[in-house]
């Protein structure tokens, strides 16, 4: 139910519609572009006079910049340092700047404007960029990490793979008082989430393709105790019994059922399972309807850990 924000207290679940797939219409940036922009934002440099500074080890995407900026700026010279790519021109840097880039250092940096403001597939050339630098995946475990000291930078990421159906989780992987520099924020992907990058996003990079295709392999059933839906471990055990008294149920799915009631919790995966068998009955199942609705929902239930309370200028917009 709806709650004022001075009634949520710590441990309430606050539901967050996903996969809605709202995107932008501004065109200014194209794809090659974008994912310029999201390696930039993950290994570049724009903070020294009129220079673009890239430092990979990565000759994919070495070749890919250097490319783009023949291509685009055929006048400017690439000067490699090391593992760094330097360019000194201040038209590239400029437009960079046009197209909505920024100079700011590691812990201030956002997504620019004109790539939230964009279509999908721009938004999906920059993470694959962003990614293809920054993130990791696992060698043993079918896991995705995108780590940043920029905490508003980790939120915005979080909120557009929500928007594309992809359920990350976002925590404080190190912390100040524990000997870091500053705080990092770290947005993983496991299970269902995992799959779902791979098939809406990707990479560009083919060692982390690889790898991540490495993992879909061995993936069958996959579950996620990031992705849970609280409060309804009851509901699902009582509507069960109807199916069993029936003599409707199986062995698979009374352990199912077993685990809930011990853990009290239900992951979209098994709910989804749960619907998709009870739906070929030919009875009754109670509270069938009110499950599904909450799952075709697409709402993700983030627990609520820290409540600040805070000041701020508050505007308001009207539409007659």
């Amino acid at each position: 139910k709806f709650r004022e924000i001075g009634q949520i207290k710590e441990g309430d679940y606050v539901a967050i519609q996903f996969g809605r797939e709202m995107y932008g219409s501004l065109k200014l940036v194209d794809k090659d572009t974008a994912y310029l922009m999201g390696i930039l934002t993950g290994d570049g440099n724009l903070s020294h006079a009129s220079r673009v500074g890239l430092t990979s080890i990565d000759e994919e995407i070495v070749e890919f910049f250097e490319n783009y900026v023949r291509q685009r700026f055929g006048k400017s010279a690439i000067t490699p340092q090391r593992l760094s790519y330097l360019v000194s021109s201040w038209d590239f840097k400029k437009y960079l700047y046009q197209m909505g880039m920024s100079y700011l250092l590691s812990f201030d940096k956002v997504v620019p404007p004109t790539i939230l403001q964009a279509p999908k597939e721009i938004q999906k050339a920059f993470i694959q960029g962003l990614f293809d630098t920054d993130a990791s995946v696992e060698k043993n475990r079918a896991t995705i990490e995108y780590s940043t000291v920029s905490n508003k930078m980790a939120n915005q990421i979080q909120m557009m793979l929500l928007n594309m159906g992809i359920v990350a989780s976002l925590n404080v992987k190190g912390k100040k008082e524990n000997g870091y520099f500053r705080n990092v924020y770290r947005v993983t992907m496991t299970g269902v989430s995992f799959k779902v990058f791979a098939e809406k996003i990707g990479f560009r990079l083919s060692r982390k393709t690889r790898r991540l295709a490495f993992h879909l392999k061995s993936m069958s059933r996959v579950n996620t105790n990031v992705d849970i839906i609280p409060k309804i471990g009851k509901k699902v055990v009582d509507s069960w019994k109807e199916v069993s008294r029936n003599k409707l149920s199986n062995e698979s799915l009374s352990k199912v059922i077993d685990k809930i009631r011990r853990r009290g919790r239900v992951t979209r995966q098994t709910l989804t399972e749960y619907i998709q068998f009870v739906s070929s009955l030919s009875i009754e199942v109670p509270d069938l309807e009110y499950l599904r609705s909450l799952l075709e929902a697409n709402l993700f239930f983030s627990k609520v850990t820290e409540k600040n309370y805070s000041l701020a200028v508050v505007y308001d917009f009207t539409v007659p």
